[in-house]
């Protein structure tokens, strides 16, 4: 564990945070997700092709450039960009790609849709070993922990550039590490920014999960009983959220009511009562499957809409082409990311304006910062117990809290990492009265 700083001086975080880091080596790096393919794609041999012209493209690109792995260009399903180009290569359909590189080697620069795309490019008829994607070949847990740095490359960048930005915002870190309430907050806040500058090196993200993981830490990190239990079994058993009776509990993110399902039964566990449960749930397929639940339940209301910080529509990456449980809100250009509808959005003081909530879950694929905008009102109001998602985006880890304890200065923080892997590092925001 880390020995903490007395003094209150910025630089001492950051320094502690610098001399744990583990050097990225980003040849290392490129030969695991080229693997057999990387001599021949550096000596020109072999066609290289990125799908997916987005976020990830405009990270990867450059990366690869640094290595002298040349790209002959993007593919993507977005007819817009066809014709024209990103990161200064060509971006053409998938009919081209069968007709001009059908013997390349396709690398799917896409964290969250590399499923539906890997099927479609085999339903075109493009061989399997040259399709290569960023989530691992196999569900071992230690396959998945060495392969998870690959998508954390893909979404946030090359790791250096994290320690430019914890510099840019070090009293931002530094004021949030003084805000968390207990050592096992602070360790794991300390070694989650060390994780993530270190690009998710394999020792450094399995000793984070090793130390950290609830389920983990119950079960033993070799017992593969502690993948039954993730994230929404311990929202609700931890040691830092107590549940009260008559709890009004707001669900951002409702999913298929997995979490409302494990809310209510943790009430019967601690003999509590609740008095409503709001589900928000804007992708279709899940908020079917949502509903369908909810039908055998008493006093939940399902609300088929996006958390945001305003009343509006917003483009939106549904389950048709993401994980079901990765549909996100997407941004407004048309080249920040896949989005196939458009979804209506509302805000938590607008819908909550004349009722009482004493109870937040928020898990909204990098909208919470948005979604808790929209709900100062409220929390101002009524000093709700909170459980935010912080790692969608590596800054949420800081922003939040710094945020949340803006709106109410009487919150005291603490972070616990409820998943098995990189997901679920939640902060609860429990009102100090």
């Amino acid at each position: 564990m880390n020995n903490f700083p007395q003094t209150s001086v910025q630089n001492q975080i950051l320094e502690m945070i610098n001399e744990q880091v583990i050097p990225f080596e980003p040849e290392v790096v490129a030969r695991e997700m080229l693997g057999q393919y990387y001599e021949s794609i550096k000596s020109g041999d072999q066609p290289f092709i990125l799908f997916c012209a987005g976020a990830s493209g405009r990270i990867l690109q450059p990366f690869f450039e640094k290595l002298h792995l040349p790209i002959v260009g993007f593919c993507d399903n977005n007819i817009a960009l066809h014709g024209h180009k990103f990161c200064g290569l060509p971006v053409f359909s998938v009919d081209t790609l069968k007709q001009k590189y059908g013997q390349s080697v396709i690398l799917i620069a896409s964290a969250g849709y590399h499923r539906f795309i890997k099927q479609q490019l085999l339903d075109e008829g493009f061989a399997p070993s040259r399709i290569l994607t960023l989530d691992a070949g196999d569900t071992s847990i230690v396959a998945n922990l060495k392969r998870e740095r690959l998508l954390m490359l893909a979404r946030n960048g090359e790791p250096q550039d994290m320690i430019a930005t914890y510099k840019r915002e070090g009293d931002m870190i530094e004021r949030v590490f003084h805000l968390l309430k207990d050592n096992k907050s602070k360790n794991l806040y300390i070694d989650r920014l060390v994780m993530i500058a270190s690009c998710y090196e394999y020792t450094t993200y399995r000793r984070f999960v090793e130390n950290y993981s609830e389920p983990v830490l119950k079960y033993g990190f070799e017992n593969t009983e502690r993948l039954r239990q993730g994230g929404v079994h311990f929202y609700f058993r931890n040691d830092v959220l107590a549940l009260a009776d008559d709890e009004v509990f707001l669900d951002g993110g409702a999913y298929n009511g997995d979490s409302a399902e494990s809310f209510i039964q943790a009430c019967e566990e601690q003999g509590r009562s609740y008095n409503a449960i709001h589900c928000f749930e804007a992708d279709k397929g899940n908020y079917a499957k949502l509903k369908d639940w909810a039908k055998t339940q008493l006093n939940i209301a399902c609300h088929p809409l996006g958390l945001w910080n305003e009343k509006t529509q917003v483009r939106f990456a549904s389950s048709n082409i993401s994980e079901s449980y990765g549909a996100r809100i997407q941004g407004s250009s048309e080249q920040e990311g896949i989005a196939d509808i458009v979804i209506d959005t509302v805000t938590i003081d607008e819908v909550f304006s004349n009722q009482r909530v004493s109870l937040i879950k928020m898990d909204i694929e990098g909208a919470e910062i948005a979604a808790l905008e929209g709900a100062r009102h409220v929390i101002r109001r009524d000093h709700p117990k909170l459980a935010i998602s912080v790692y969608h985006n590596p800054e949420d880890l800081y922003r939040i809290p710094a945020m949340l304890a803006e709106m109410n200065p009487d919150y005291r923080f603490y972070l616990r990492h409820l998943g098995n892997h990189y997901d679920d590092t939640i902060l609860f925001a429990i009102d100090g009265d």
